[in-house]
């Protein structure tokens, strides 16, 4: 992923589901939907689409895990780049944010 490309909301999902544990795609799926109350439902061709980007560009990789079922699932970890991405696109959106008060344009009181 491109340093200067802000990330899609759903490859932010996925790395953010990441830095909690370690977790293959169902489970990834289930915390995303469940986080968001709903509003971002990963159905699993993109969440798969999005993790072949992310594995292809280092920010996360396979590692070992069994499923409790002993069926083989293909489970995933972020990596040191992948977390650095993270810190560079939550500190893009504060900066976003933060604009939008000094404007008015949140529940906060604008900073004039």
């Amino acid at each position: 992923m491109s340093r200067d490309k802000p990330l899609k909301e759903e490859a932010f999902h996925i790395l953010l589901t990441l830095v909690e544990a370690d977790a293959h795609g169902y489970v990834m799926m289930q915390t995303i939907e469940r986080r968001t109350e709903g509003s971002v439902r990963l159905l699993p061709g993109a969440l798969y689409r999005h993790l072949h980007r992310l594995l292809n560009d280092g920010w996360i990789e396979e590692v070992e895990g069994v499923a409790s079922d002993e069926e083989r699932r293909r489970t995933y970890s972020l990596t040191p780049r992948g977390r650095e991405g993270l810190r560079r696109e939550c500190r893009r959106l504060e900066g976003l944010l933060t604009h939008a008060r000094r404007l008015g344009l949140t529940d906060q009181e604008a900073v004039r």
